[in-house]
């Protein structure tokens, strides 16, 4: 006769839905580091995909975000939300067409309204920003369902 062992096996199930509801809420990264390692604040400071430098950096969301300059990284420490990318760093146009998280190229972005976008590569990035406003809304209502599951 098999012995089953239910203990184990409910800790294992319930280990899954809480890295689930962790999963839909995650931050795009690529071995732990957000946005593949860019400094989200030079996007707004200055307007560019800049590759961050590992002695400045911290911890947000689960993942390290690394920064140009002291300076940004003390920006981004003070208001994370301002300089984090919508929704969570996944492909906007993605989220906006699909609700899909699909990965992203850092160097595709756009800012809306003080908002910082990311896209998977140039193509997606310019069907995004021919139809922005509509990509955005759907995109925010797919992100809300997303985070609400």
């Amino acid at each position: 006769m098999k012995k089953i062992f239910v203990k184990p096996l409910i800790v294992m199930l319930l280990g899954s839905f809480a890295f689930s509801a962790n999963a839909a809420e995650s931050v795009y990264q690529t071995r732990g580091i957000a946005i593949k390692g860019y400094d989200t604040v030079a996007y707004f400071t200055q307007n560019e995909a800049v590759k961050g430098d590992k002695s400045f950096s911290t911890e947000y969301k689960g993942a390290t975000w690394i920064f140009a300059s002291a300076a940004n990284l003390e920006l981004f420490k003070n208001e994370p939300t301002k300089y984090a990318p919508q929704y969570n760093g996944w492909c906007a146009f993605a989220m906006g067409d699909s609700g899909k998280k699909v990965k992203i190229d850092p160097k595709i972005y756009t800012i809306k309204e003080g908002k910082l976008y990311l896209n998977y590569n140039k193509k997606t990035g310019k069907r995004f920003n021919e139809d922005i406003d509509n990509y955005i809304a759907t995109g925010d209502k797919n992100w809300a369902e997303i985070i609400s599951n």
